[in-house]
């Protein structure tokens, strides 16, 4: 039996939130040193050499070599990029359904990312809830 590849997702089908789908377009094309720069400028990561950097790689790497994947678009829950960020424990948006408030008259879809997330889906012309290729994710992203 081969060993799989490092580095390469293995999976036929994952989850992405909708402005995860901005992001991958952000970073479609940057270097290594162009991602870090742009992590730690934007606060995610202190340094480029944060291991972050290259999960952030890899998972936008095997997202975009992998035209026949089925990704289904998602609002207000975390995904892989989520449960990797180093800012998740202290980011209300990856674990909502953990709150007391969760579906209560008191909890409000922006404290949970629901808005953001099917707003930039939209954008783009994706459903919440629809599973795309990712041959077709990149055809509506223009990546």
């Amino acid at each position: 039996m081969a060993k799989p590849r490092k580095g390469k997702l293995k999976m036929n089908s994952t989850t992405i939130r909708g402005h995860h789908l901005e992001s991958l377009r952000e970073v479609a094309g940057l270097s290594r040193e162009e991602l870090a720069d742009k992590l730690v400028s934007t606060g995610y990561v202190a340094t480029p050499s944060d291991p972050f950097v290259d999960e952030s790689i890899r998972w936008r790497d095997s997202l975009l070599g992998s035209p026949d994947m089925l990704v289904t678009v998602i609002a207000g829950e975390a995904d892989e990029v989520c449960y990797a960020c180093p800012l998740a424990p202290k980011c209300f948006l990856v674990n909502p359904k953990d709150s007391v408030f969760y579906e209560s008259v008191f909890f409000r879809d922006v404290l949970s990312g629901r808005e953001k997330d099917a707003s930039a889906a939209e954008r783009h012309g994706f459903q919440v809830g629809e599973s795309y290729s990712m041959r077709e994710v990149r055809r509506r992203l223009g990546i």
